[in-house]
């Protein structure tokens, strides 16, 4: 596998790595949906966030599609399209 080299971004933008690596590398959506024989509607659920609900073939096809690990490209937990971290964080925030 190849290690993929990430420019140094807030850690905001971080967790939508699927996105910036299509584009980075200047893939169409159905370019890589064709290419890793997923629906575009799928892909473009992974790129507003929704990574929760994709299923860890989807994230694999993705992966082998872009050549590398499936943790380089789905680095956190999501909920909704926000890393679960952050989420619970707000959720403590709250309720203070």
């Amino acid at each position: 596998m190849v290690q993929i080299k990430w420019e140094k971004v807030p850690d905001c933008l971080v967790w939508n790595k699927v996105k910036a690596l299509r584009r980075k590398k200047k893939f169409k959506q159905i370019q890589v949906a064709v290419g890793a024989d997923i629906t575009i509607a799928t892909l473009w659920a992974i790129e507003q966030g929704y990574e929760k609900k994709t299923t860890d073939r989807t994230k694999k096809k993705l992966a082998k599609f872009f050549k590398c690990d499936v943790s380089d490209i789905f680095p956190a937990e999501m909920i909704g399209n926000r890393p679960f971290i952050e989420h619970i964080e707000s959720k403590q925030i709250q309720k203070d």
